[in-house]
């Protein structure tokens, strides 16, 4: 009565694990480690005159280092 061709089960698509490679990260400027963007960040943008002078990510540790450093 059904066709096996019309009611047939779907096979689900075999996921492929992800490179890490492929994965967006950044080095951290002042500890040196390889981070993932996933990760608690901040941007750091330095303007000089209306130009850009510096663009960075900072890790959160890092960051917290330089808040703290920031109040002193």
């Amino acid at each position: 009565m059904y066709g096996k061709r019309k009611y047939s089960r779907i096979s689900k698509p075999v996921e492929k694990p992800v490179d890490p490679t492929s994965i967006p990260n950044f080095v951290c400027p002042h500890c040196g480690q390889v981070k993932t963007i996933n990760m608690s960040h901040i941007d750091i943008t330095a303007l000089d005159n209306g130009k850009l002078f510096m663009y960075a990510k900072m890790c959160m540790p890092c960051a917290l280092l330089l808040q703290q450093w920031m109040k002193k």
